[in-house]
């Protein structure tokens, strides 16, 4: 005790001397989340309806409104090297630019208009950074994310120039893509095997893709084959060509044991997100090498395997389909599993069941995915024929 009466000693005290304090601030990532909560309910409020995207519709071919996100916009800024003190600075400028696009529609703004804020909130930094600095990140943004005044276009043989967007990819190069690598008119395949959304996914996949190259201009014929590899290529091909099912077969076999070995390490107490995503990639990776193994379609997302083969299989055991069949020989299916024991109806519930618990990252779902796993691909290791394709 000092003269004054201030203790300093021991270890429950907070003072260090007359005039420190020594507080205990809220963690910075969460006092940062309230400010970008707070940003986000001040833009959604000018917002009422949503920002429009095109390039999602809805059943009805209308565009679907999606709320603004401060924590999207600063983890894509990110993505281009962009650092965290101006990205903030940045989301000041987006906010009242976003402002000025509103009054100036007199209403509803669209993902285009607000990545023109975007765009127009980079160069704003002019005056703070430098504008070599502000010139270079507003050419990353406009490259990877896409120019808000001058959108990247597609030269065919032809000549002729096309815009970009999903559009043309849903209705010209996937539909090509996938004709050519399956040698089957795509309106010939049922749409419950190859699904609009599978189309959507394909297409954004894709887009996402080629902006990473940094182009204004890319030839159809290196966007065709670029998309070629995004489809047949792993880590998550949605098409097998002849020369690649084997690969692909081997490759999902293996990811899918490496994932079955880590499952039964882990602990749901201690381990819950690992252990989740290992049960869906076990899933997904066995579910794929069944589908790979008979030349079917993959699906076009994370875990759309589960969701295909069961499509798949319900056509295997329909007689009508024969376009479904110059294909893909997954009609040879149902005698494959009851060489080994197994009916399509088993199957069949199997995966009904694990979709139904990937609804909800629960521990109680998570019980059940831990058993589904291993039971899908022991199905899969054992079926003649895999491994073996030629």
């Amino acid at each position: 005790m000092s003269d004054n009466g201030i203790e300093v000693s021991g270890t429950d005290n907070i003072v260090a001397g007359r005039d420190i304090t020594v507080l205990i601030p809220e963690r910075i990532s969460e006092a940062l989340l309230k400010h970008l909560k707070t940003v986000d309910d001040r833009i959604n409020a000018m917002l009422p309806e949503g920002l429009l995207s095109y390039r999602r519709k809805n059943e009805f071919a209308n565009p679907i409104a999606e709320p603004f996100s401060s924590q999207k916009l600063i983890q894509s800024l990110g993505v281009l090297g962009i650092p965290i003190d101006a990205s903030l600075d940045i989301l000041v400028n987006v906010e009242s630019n976003i402002k000025f696009h509103i009054d100036l529609s007199s209403g509803d703004i669209t993902t285009r208009e607000v990545r023109k804020a975007i765009s127009d909130a980079i160069f704003a930094l002019d005056s703070i950074i430098g504008g070599v600095t502000s010139q270079e990140w507003g050419g990353r943004y406009a490259r990877k994310y896409g120019n808000p005044d001058e959108r990247l276009k597609v030269l065919l043989a032809s000549g002729v120039i096309e815009h970009l967007d999903f559009k043309f990819l849903k209705k010209t190069l996937i539909p090509h893509l996938i004709e050519t690598i399956l040698d089957t008119k795509l309106s010939q395949i049922p749409q419950n095997i190859i699904t609009g959304k599978a189309i959507q996914s394909m297409a954004e996949e894709i887009h996402e893709n080629v902006q990473r190259l940094n182009l204004y201009t890319i030839s159809y014929n290196t966007l065709f084959n670029f998309a070629r590899d995004l489809a047949t290529q792993p880590p998550h091909p949605w098409l097998v060509e002849p020369e690649t099912i084997l690969r692909t077969v081997n490759y999902d076999l293996e990811r899918s044991k490496s994932h079955l070995d880590r499952i039964q390490k882990f602990n749901i107490a201690n381990d819950f997100a690992a252990y989740w995503h290992s049960c869906c990639e076990c899933l997904h990776h066995a579910s794929s090498a069944l589908l790979a193994n008979y030349g079917g379609f993959l699906g076009g997302s994370y875990l759309s395997p589960l969701f295909s083969l069961t499509q798949a299989i319900k056509f295997s055991k329909s007689t009508d389909n024969l376009a479904l069949w110059e294909y893909c020989r997954i009609k040879n299916l149902p005698s494959d599993l009851r060489s080994q024991g197994y009916d399509t109806d088993t199957v069949l519930r199997l995966l009904a069941k694990a979709q139904a618990h990937l609804n909800g990252r629960t521990p109680k779902n998570l019980e059940h995915l831990a058993g589904y796993a291993p039971k899908l691909y022991e199905i899969s290791e054992l079926l003649p024929g895999i491994r073996t394709q030629t």
